[in-house]
């Protein structure tokens, strides 16, 4: 070799390993190449690693073995430590293992960069965790990180955004290494850039705090709540929502620690001492006790199963061999080829982070498993028709492309592949790294690591066998094989795995603590209550489970048909369910007077209720609480018994105020009669203009009632045609509502409004005997309102209508327009008003809002432009005033109207937020 050649081999384009071949033999040089360009971007940097060693190379040894070794050790400095320190330490590792293998020109180089970053990834994936993917993309953050962080009920979604970003960044360097393969030196490029994404996510880590968990565990109370404060600051009630989840983690950090000291005084005992060893790795050592026994121990096997059949199922075979696979079945252009199933994989993965709380970690594995063993038998199949030629090398010139096989069968090869990968991403791709959901908090750092280097050593195996095994055994025996480990898999998963989502943290630990926890999944299966109880009652030992405080299946039964808060124990959720699942279903008459069964049913539906109120749902979904409470009220005479003069608790007054929309719902109750209020109140015949209508400290609910009441049979009433005609003519959607899509916003004033008002004056009073003499009927009132800078209430609308509350009272002023729905008369009467926040409960509920405004008849005259207020008030036209109360949820107001000319003229009025 000349000079000039051996500085063109040492130079920085050059490859890491120069061929041993004669130069003459050019044509093969070239193939050599070639194959070498393929395999080197088919996967991003990490992928042309591990092929390029073809399963026997020892850099894949280094790789994968430095990455199980650190994968446990991690988890010991992460309780030490901080989960946040590690990930920053194994950013700062990853990084400069990047640029070693970037910089290099020797095999020692590389096996050394190689080997930096197997510790960085092992350390990574321990406590993100981040499989041996993430090495293309390093910008997810870490799984035991988010797990600690998440809110329950979103914890698997936030989980699987690690998977996203690993899938994703799969595609990514797919690309990457395609658009390098023909460039000279491309090879450092593509391990190269692999060092961008760890600077990046170590940029991110700066901003992002430390799990509440172990800052509760080093005794940073003040901080676990400030991050706590942050997680859950858009939740409705996240003040106890705080304080609730706060207060489980140092219950549970101090059990555990009283369960240490009891191990540690029966081992130590009265005579032996500690020696010398250090109080970290005493613990350490404890810890690790602690993992072999009783539920530790079956989350770990648990834990180590899942992450091994998600190697073992040989996903990562067609991952890291993917262009040699569609090489040898002759596909013109293989990466791409291998890009469609990384495409694959990150649409499912996507669609694996919609659906995984939904369809729960248990269930969504028991459905894909099959799917991939299917998959893997078809590919089995289609592969016996080119055993004989299996060849690893691709094609090297026409002649060998003729006499490839069928072109039907690398479709169908690859058919099953992109289903196999679909299946894949479903499930396997993401459950296994829920793993730390899995861990008591003291345990939680060891096993993860535990389980991380099962998922490293069985991911070695794969990459050391997969080749070997196509050669000796045939395409078809191999995946059949992995199709087997599928099959095992799904046995495991059904037998000892059970369903974890929605439960916290704290949860899991007692859910494994007797047992496997797979109970609980068979009674979620069964229809009826009854059926859980006679399951129960099958034996001793089922029972104490079924009905053990932290039990899951309340959970899910409760979740079936109620909406859960987050922060919610399963043992709070158990006693809820059961006592709504006796007092609903128990018959009960509201015809006799109030009884201590009806304050029972009524303190039942005001907790469903307001439960239903402060819960956000998903836009365009149904509250399941509200169903019920709608299936509940169509099964109890609540809304249509009750009698005028009877006295009743004011939690039934305000129940039923709250329950107003149901009232106006013909479908599940009835018109009142006239002998259900009182037409003085209703019109208000007693009461003093100039007084409050609507008294903060006290809120007259039956007066209210009353006028609910009064509209409840007039406008469902099918004799009153001056309202019931027009109200059943609306359509369903500008109906009454129970609760904003919004809850937070419930103590906003809406901006649209519909409703009615009841005239009572001489020669106008509107009534059911007068049709002939008002006309057609009367049209609904809308009201557009807008938030007003102007405080205006002028002296003459106060003498009517003064300002209630104290010094402290939250007031907020509008104006807008008051218009007739499909109506042309009257539009455009301007409207000012303002509402006062009312501070004090009433009949047990809160967010009562006192709402007053006024309505002044415009003159009629559209191009004249719009008076100042102050000139409002002293025009020739009609100026009524209304005040009332929006009820919780603020979504309808009930109360009265005066005239502020002719005060004798009054009447109420209703209005429901559209």
């Amino acid at each position: 070799m000349s000079g000039a050649d051996e500085q063109d081999q040492s130079g920085p384009h050059a490859p890491l390993l120069a061929s041993s071949r004669p130069s003459s033999d050019h044509d093969d040089n070239e193939h050599d190449e070639s194959l070498a360009s393929e395999l080197e971007y088919s996967g991003g940097w990490f992928i042309w690693a591990l092929t390029f060693s073809a399963g026997i190379s020892g850099l894949l040894f280094g790789y994968d073995l430095f990455a199980l070794i650190a994968s446990p050790f991690t988890g010991v400095l992460a309780d030490k430590f901080g989960r946040r320190k590690v990930i920053l330490g194994a950013d700062l590792l990853f990084a400069l293992g990047a640029l070693v293998q970037a910089f290099t020109s020797q095999v020692w180089g590389m096996v050394l960069g190689r080997s930096i970053v197997g510790l960085a990834v092992g350390s990574a994936s321990a406590v993100t965790p981040l499989r041996e993917l993430m090495i293309a993309n390093m910008l997810g953050n870490l799984s035991r990180y988010i797990s600690e962080l998440a809110p329950s009920h979103a914890r698997g979604r936030l989980v699987t955004i690690l998977s996203l970003f690993i899938t994703g960044g799969q595609v990514v360097a797919y690309i990457v290494g395609w658009l390098f393969s023909s460039t000279a030196g491309g090879w450092r490029w593509i391990v190269g850039i692999g060092a961008l994404p760890a600077f990046f996510q170590l940029a991110i880590l700066a901003l992002l705090p430390e799990t509440p968990r172990w800052l509760v565990q080093a005794g940073f109370d003040a901080r676990a709540k400030t991050v706590l404060i942050k997680i859950y600051q858009d939740c409705p009630g996240h003040d106890q929502v705080v304080d609730r989840v706060l207060r489980n983690i140092s219950g549970e950090i101090a059990q555990e620690a009283s369960e240490m000291g009891l191990q540690e005084d029966s081992e130590i005992g009265p005579t032996k001492s500690r020696g010398t060893k250090p109080q970290w790795l005493h613990d350490t050592i404890q810890r690790g006790q602690q993992l072999l026994h009783g539920g530790n121990r079956r989350a770990l096997i648990i834990a180590m199963m899942l992450q091994a059949v998600q190697q073992l199922c040989g996903f990562n075979s067609l991952m890291y061999f993917s262009a040699t696979i569609f090489s040898s079945l002759s596909f013109s252009s293989p990466t791409l080829t291998s890009l469609s199933v990384a495409m694959t994989n990150f649409v499912f993965t996507l669609l694996a982070f919609v659906l995984i709380d939904k369809i729960g970690r248990r269930r969504i594995l028991l459905y894909s498993i099959p799917v991939m063993a299917i998959a893997l038998v078809l590919c089995a199949f289609s592969f016996s028709s080119v055993d004989d030629k299996w060849n690893s090398q691709p094609p090297t010139g026409r002649q060998d492309s003729h006499d490839s096989v069928s072109s039907l069968v690398p479709i169908a090869i690859l058919f099953c592949l992109t289903v196999y990968t679909a299946a894949y991403a479903l499930g396997l791709g993401n459950v296994p790294w829920q793993q730390s959901e899995l861990f008591p908090l003291n345990v939680r750092s060891l096993g993860s690591g535990l389980a991380t280097a099962t998922n490293w050593g069985s991911n070695f195996i794969i990459g050391l066998t997969f080749l070997p095994m196509m050669e000796w055994i045939s395409p078809s025996w191999t995946f059949a094989l992995y199709a087997l480990v599928c099959v095992v898999g799904w046995i495991a998963v059904w037998a000892i795995y059970p369903e974890m989502s929605g439960l916290s943290l704290e949860e899991v630990k007692g859910l494994l603590a007797d047992g496997w926890g797979i109970l609980q999944d068979i009674a979620c299966c069964l229809p009826k209550d009854r059926d859980v109880l006679h399951l129960s009652q099958s034996c001793k030992e089922i029972w104490e489970k079924v009905f053990n405080s932290e039990c899951a299946i309340w959970r899910d039964r409760f979740g079936k048909h109620y909406d859960i808060a987050p922060g919610r124990r399963s043992r709070e959720l158990k006693i809820e369910y059961q006592i709504r699942a006796i007092v609903l279903s128990s018959p009960i008459h509201f015809k006799e007077e109030e009884d201590a069964r009806q304050y029972l049913w009524m303190e039942v539906m005001q907790t469903m209720l307001e439960e239903s109120l402060k819960l956000p749902i998903a836009r365009g979904a149904t509250s399941k609480t509200l169903q019920r409470i709608h299936e509940t009220l169509n099964e109890v005479d609540f809304l249509s018994e009750f009698k005028k003069g009877r006295t009743s608790s004011p939690l039934f007054y305000a129940l039923q105020l709250c329950l107003s929309s149901f009232a106006l719902d013909p479908t599940i109750t009835e018109p009142c009669r006239r002998t259900d209020y009182d037409i003085k109140r209703v019109y208000s015949y007693a009461d003093e203009v100039g007084k409050a209508f609507i008294d903060h400290d006290n809120l007259d609910l039956a007066k209210l009632l009353n006028l609910r009441n009064f509209w409840q049979r007039h406008l469902l009433n099918a004799s009153e045609l001056t309202f019931q005609e027009s109200f059943s003519g609306l359509p369903a959607d500008m109906k009454p509502k129970a609760r904003k899509d919004i809850p937070t916003e419930a103590s906003r004033l809406s901006p649209s409004w519909l409703g009615y008002y009841y005239l009572q004056k001489a020669n106008q009073r509107q009534t059911c005997a007068d049709l002939e003499t008002h006309g057609d009927g009367i049209d609904i009132m809308t009201l557009d309102l807008q938030p007003s800078s102007e405080q205006f209430w002028p002296a003459q609308c106060s003498k009517i209508i003064p300002l209630a509350g104290g010094l402290d009272t939250e007031r907020v002023y509008f104006d807008g327009k008051q218009g007739s729905y499909d109506a042309a008369h009257e539009a455009g009467n301007p409207v000012f008003g303002f509402t006062e926040e009312i501070a004090v409960p009433h009949g047990g509920f809160e967010g009562w809002t006192r709402i007053c405004f006024t309505i002044v008849e415009a003159d009629g005259d559209d191009d004249e432009e719009e008076q100042p207020s102050s000139l409002m008030m002293d025009g020739e036209g009609w100026i009524h005033g209304y005040e009332a109360v929006i009820v919780p949820g603020g979504r309808m107001m009930l109360g009265r109207w005066v005239d502020m000319k002719e005060p004798d003229a009054r009447g109420p009025f209703i209005f429901w937020d559209v």
